[in-house]
């Protein structure tokens, strides 16, 4: 096993590096969510009437 790993070293830290900034991105929407924040934009999004934010905004 640990012959793969250094075989296909660069291969386990381009995939190391891409989970980490998939991981950061999702952390990062997710608090921006519970923030109240939305995505970029409702005018063309077709749950916009469904949306928490505007459920909120409503109140």
């Amino acid at each position: 096993m640990p012959e793969l790993i250094t075989a296909n070293l660069m291969t386990v830290i381009v995939a190391a590096i891409i989970a980490v900034a998939v991981a950061l991105i999702i952390f990062n929407m997710v608090k921006s969510h519970k923030k109240g924040g939305g995505c970029a934009s409702c005018s063309g999004c077709p749950h916009a009437g469904a949306c928490h934010y505007h459920i909120s905004q409503d109140r």
